[in-house]
C-alpha cells in the first residue's frame, strides 16, 4: 500500500510539473496591451509605457500565442521607445489574432538579437471584424409553399449571421444563423414583400460577437404570374409577335420580360417596362428572328425595383412554357 501511495504522489508531482511548463506563455507577461481600433484587415493596440526599456519595442502578432511569440522574436517590428501603440495591417477579416510585445533592457543583451534576451511585456488577443454581406439577392419565391428564400455573399471567416426582418406591416424579426450558411427561408403567407439588412459576426472564446457593418438593404417582392386563361396562360402568337399579360405587383417599379428555346438554357432579356401599372408586353423577335406559332418557348417576367444606385430584381422561381399554342406554368429550378 505505501508503494501505491508513494507511486501515486510521484506522478501527481510529475502532473504539476508537466501542467506549468504546459502553461500558456502569457502567463509570462507583465501587463495586458489594450485594443484600440480595428477593421476588417488591421487591429490596433496600446500598451503601458514599462520602465527599462532600451531603444525599442518588439512587437508581434499570429493567429496563436506561439506564432505572436515568433513572429515578435524576428525583431522585424519595432518601435521607439516613447510610441506605446501600434497597428498591424493586411489582417484576414472575422479571424482571431495573438499580440506580443517585448523589449531588451540594456545594450549588451539588444546587441546580441538574441531574442531569449527579450523581456516579455504585453500581450492581447483580438478579432478582426469580419467581412460586411454583400450582392443580397432573391433566388425563389414559391406560391405553392408560400416560401421566399433570400441568399448573399460574404468573404473572410465568420461564426454566423444576424438577419434583421421586416415585412410589410411594418413587424420587425431578428433571426440568428449560427454557421456560414449565406441564406435564409422565410413565410410568406400573410406578406407581400420582406425588407431585409443581414450582418456577419464572429465569436470570441469570451462568447462576445464582434459584428460587421449591415450590408445594403434588400426589398424582396414576389415574381409576376402571367394572368390565367380558361385553358393555360395569357401568352399568344399572332402575326409573328408574342402577346403577354401577367398580374401586378405593387412593390416594384418596372418588368423585364425573358425568353429562351430551352427550360434550363440561356435567357434573354427582350423587354424593359418602366412603370408597374403597365401589364402587357408585345414581343416582336427573339434572337433576331419573329415568333413562330408552332415553336416553342419558355417565357418568364421579373418584377424591378431601380434607384439611382442599384436594381433589385423579384426571383424568376417560374417560367411558361408555350408549345404549339398550348401553355403551362413549371419551377424554373429544381
Amino acid at each position: 500500500m505505501r508503494k501505491k501511495i508513494n507511486y501515486l504522489c510521484s506522478l501527481a508531482l510529475m502532473l504539476c510539473l508537466f501542467a506549468v511548463i504546459a502553461m500558456p506563455s502569457k502567463a509570462a507577461y507583465q501587463t495586458t496591451a489594450t485594443v484600440t481600433a480595428r477593421t476588417s484587415n488591421s487591429i490596433t493596440v496600446t500598451w503601458p509605457a514599462a520602465t527599462g526599456v532600451y531603444e525599442k519595442y518588439y512587437i508581434g502578432i499570429g493567429t496563436s500565442q506561439s506564432a505572436a511569440d515568433e513572429d515578435c522574436n524576428k525583431m522585424e517590428k519595432s518601435e521607439s521607445s516613447t510610441i506605446t501603440s501600434h497597428t498591424f495591417n493586411d489582417l484576414i477579416s472575422g479571424t482571431g489574432y495573438c499580440i506580443s510585445v517585448k523589449y531588451f533592457t540594456n545594450k549588451e543583451k539588444a546587441e546580441t538579437k538574441d531574442p531569449s534576451k527579450l523581456v516579455d511585456y504585453a500581450y492581447c488577443s483580438a478579432y478582426t471584424i469580419p467581412s460586411t454581406p454583400v450582392n443580397l439577392r432573391q433566388t425563389w419565391w414559391t406560391y405553392r409553399t408560400d416560401k421566399l428564400k433570400v441568399q448573399w455573399d460574404c468573404a473572410g471567416n465568420v461564426s454566423g449571421y444576424e438577419v434583421t426582418v421586416w415585412d410589410s406591416d411594418g413587424d420587425k424579426t431578428v433571426k440568428t444563423i449560427t454557421d456560414n450558411t449565406k441564406e435564409i427561408v422565410l413565410n410568406t403567407e400573410y406578406t407581400r414583400y420582406f425588407k431585409l439588412v443581414v450582418r456577419s459576426f464572429v465569436l470570441e472564446p469570451s462568447g462576445t460577437k464582434i459584428y460587421s457593418e449591415s450590408s445594403e438593404a434588400l426589398t424582396s417582392f414576389s415574381q409576376p404570374q402571367i394572368k390565367e386563361v380558361e385553358d393555360g396562360y395569357d401568352i399568344v402568337i399572332k402575326n409573328k409577335k408574342m402577346y403577354i399579360t401577367w398580374d401586378r405587383v405593387k412593390e416594384g417599379n418596372g418588368y423585364e420580360v425573358y425568353v429562351s428555346n430551352k427550360k434550363y438554357g440561356t435567357y434573354k432579356k427582350v423587354k424593359y417596362i418602366s412603370s408597374n401599372k403597365t401589364t402587357k408586353a408585345t414581343l416582336s423577335k427573339y434572337n433576331g428572328k419573329r415568333f413562330n406559332p408552332k415553336g416553342t418557348y419558355y417565357v418568364y417576367v421579373v418584377a424591378t425595383k431601380r434607384s439611382s444606385s442599384k436594381i433589385t430584381r423579384s426571383s424568376a422561381t417560374y417560367v411558361y412554357l408555350y408549345k404549339k399554342g398550348e401553355t403551362f406554368m413549371t419551377l424554373k429550378k429544381n
